[in-house]
């Protein structure tokens, strides 16, 4: 382990982590441009086509991103016709956001490209290596979630 004094950025996982997500969200919104969706897009297309109609706060929860940016996509996506709004069953002051039958058609595609994509991204591992692999980011982010003030020692 490198000493605090010598410790550098590119020393840092998290460092290496997200430059890793950012360099594979670019490669996937390059292979998606040509459907008119984005990474973020395929996120909610994939969880509403395996789950059904989703509240914003079940999509914020899922994907890890904030209610505000939430709203803007979901804003986007419908006036896209890729997913189509409708009051909740149960509770009238929310509403559900369920797949287009246009986003239907296309979610077997993406899947397939997604699929594709990590497999070319992942080609050098093995397949016993890129099951390690997924393995320890769930761990990695299972831990990281327990993580809060007071929990990492300042000295």
């Amino acid at each position: 382990m490198v000493s605090a004094a010598d410790y550098q950025l590119d020393d840092s996982m998290g460092y290496w982590l997200h430059r890793a997500s950012h360099a594979l969200r670019q490669a996937f919104d390059r292979v998606l441009a040509r459907h008119g969706v984005t990474t973020g897009q395929w996120a909610i297309l994939a969880l509403c086509g395996r789950n059904g109609p989703r509240t914003p706060t079940e999509l914020v929860g899922a994907v890890g991103m904030d209610s505000g940016a939430m709203a803007r996509l979901l804003r986007r996506m419908t006036r896209k016709g890729l997913l189509q709004s409708r009051r909740h069953p149960t509770d009238a002051r929310s509403k559900v956001f369920a797949l287009s039958p246009r986003a239907r058609r296309l979610l077997p595609v993406i899947k397939r490209l997604s699929q594709r994509t990590n497999a070319l991204v992942l080609r050098e591992l093995s397949p016993r290596e890129q099951g390690a692999f997924i393995g320890l980011l769930r761990r990695i982010e299972a831990r990281a979630a327990v993580i809060g003030p007071g929990t990492i020692p300042e000295s």
